[in-house]
């Protein structure tokens, strides 16, 4: 599966994209990418215990929240996109 950074996500990963061959729950690659990472890209993703509120997550481009959420069933072919929320003004 591809993994997509996008925005400051870029910053803490040092990487536009990450390659992964694994099948996995989207709360279990989260896990595997917070590991890969460090507490920085951990801190940015997860807020007690779940999702932070400030990122968005898409499974081949549909909301995670139109899926199974975390517990979202990921095959090797999906491409993950985490973006961080932003607001305009």
């Amino acid at each position: 599966m591809v993994v997509k950074f996008f925005a400051t996500l870029r910053n803490l990963t040092g990487e536009k994209e990450c390659s992964l061959t694994l099948n996995a729950t989207l709360r279990e690659l989260l896990a595997i990418l917070c590991e890969k990472y460090g507490c920085s890209l951990a801190s940015a993703l997860l807020f007690e215990g779940g999702l932070h509120p400030d990122i968005l997550i898409l499974v081949n481009g549909r909301a995670i929240e139109h899926l199974n959420g975390l517990e979202t069933v990921l095959k090797d072919e999906d491409i993950i996109s985490i973006f961080p929320k932003m607001a305009g003004g």
